[in-house]
């Protein structure tokens, strides 16, 4: 395992062991590796956050979204694959939330905002109206996240997915059949 992947495994082991004030320093001291080290693959702790966001949750839906033959039917069972694996992970990902709700809220909306920038790529609407729609879309995946998870995960990965579908994808479809 390279030492970037080390510091990222040793993170979200810490995250699910004590899931508060980790540092930079406390990371080092349990990997006996030095701060420089750790700068060399991650500039701060929030970068590291938003890597760990990225691999686990996003990096899947921006592989399916190079897909040019997907059709609305696999929007479901793309966001339910994107649920399952937070949902499989829910304490880790409860206790990141519960870490810093504000760091893990624009990690997801920062994801959010590069995948919505690719999926409405060449959709022919003014460049205002593309960034507000871009940036609200963005937004109603990260509030559905932090209500699940203050939820306590209450749905299933599933009944999450349905409900992204039937309020924000099919919106998203209309919006760019309507410009295509």
């Amino acid at each position: 395992m390279s030492i970037r992947n080390e510091i990222l495994t040793t993170f979200l082991n810490m995250v699910k062991d004590e899931a508060h004030n980790i540092s930079v320093t406390q990371i080092c001291n349990k990997m006996n590796i030095s701060r420089k080290t750790f700068y060399k693959y991650y500039s701060d702790i929030n970068v590291l956050i938003s890597k760990i966001i990225h691999e686990n949750i996003f990096i899947s839906l921006i592989e399916l979204s190079n897909t040019n033959h997907l059709k609305i039917e696999d929007s479901i069972t793309i966001l339910n694959s994107m649920y399952s694996n937070i949902y499989n992970q829910k304490q880790f990902y409860k206790k990141l939330y519960f870490y810093d709700s504000n760091i893990f809220n624009q990690c997801i909306y920062r994801e959010n905002l590069k995948l919505n920038e690719k999926i409405f790529t060449g959709v022919y609407s003014s460049k205002i109206e593309r960034e507000y729609h871009i940036h609200l879309a963005a937004m109603s995946g990260v509030n559905l996240l932090e209500k699940w998870i203050h939820d306590d995960f209450s749905l299933s990965s599933r009944e999450i997915a349905e409900i992204f579908f039937k309020y924000v994808v099919r919106a998203w479809v209309e919006f760019i059949k309507k410009y295509k």
